[in-house]
């Protein structure tokens, strides 16, 4: 479960930066974090991303 609402924060931070470049280092942050894990298939391996995203929120 925790993938998809991975993924799914991705989405939303790409498409919110369509509309407003200031959302782009975020949706930068969670694309990494969500390629890290398709890469590794280990969500830990993902978590420095997702921290960081949830410190540029």
């Amino acid at each position: 479960m925790a993938v998809g609402r991975l993924g799914a924060a991705a989405e939303v931070a790409r498409v919110a930066a369509l509309q407003d470049k200031k959302h782009q280092p975020l949706a930068d942050t969670l694309h990494t974090a969500r390629e890290t894990f398709n890469v590794s298939f280990d969500l830990h391996s993902a978590e420095p991303g997702v921290k960081q995203a949830r410190a540029q929120c």
